[in-house]
């Protein structure tokens, strides 16, 4: 029986090294919260610019396709020509939060 308790003890040993190195590599590869929320601001400004650019595309083409008089052309593409504006706008708001995020101006 006191072998059993033996064998117990060191593999509960070697269990709490092993616990106790894989926390010190995970604080030693932890990222700081600044640079953390930095980089998560940066991929989120960086989704935005690609919808963005997206949906621009998507209204380009849905312009290009549409009527063939001016008037018509910009009473049949009133939509498009309103989505383009936002996701410029949006291109724009979303450039420079990746900018901010990445350190610059």
């Amino acid at each position: 029986m006191f072998t059993k308790l033996k064998t117990a003890y060191k593999a509960w040993r070697i269990y709490r090294r092993l616990k106790q190195r894989i926390k010190e590599k995970m604080e030693e590869h932890e990222m700081p919260k600044d640079k953390a929320l930095k980089h998560k601001r940066g991929k989120l400004g960086l989704v935005g610019v690609i919808g963005s650019l997206g949906l621009i595309l998507t209204s380009l083409a849905t312009m290009i396709t549409g009527e063939i008089g001016f008037l018509d052309w910009i009473q049949g593409n009133m939509p498009a020509i309103t989505t383009l504006i936002v996701s410029l706008l949006s291109l724009f708001s979303a450039s420079a939060a990746a900018k901010s995020a990445n350190g610059g101006p």
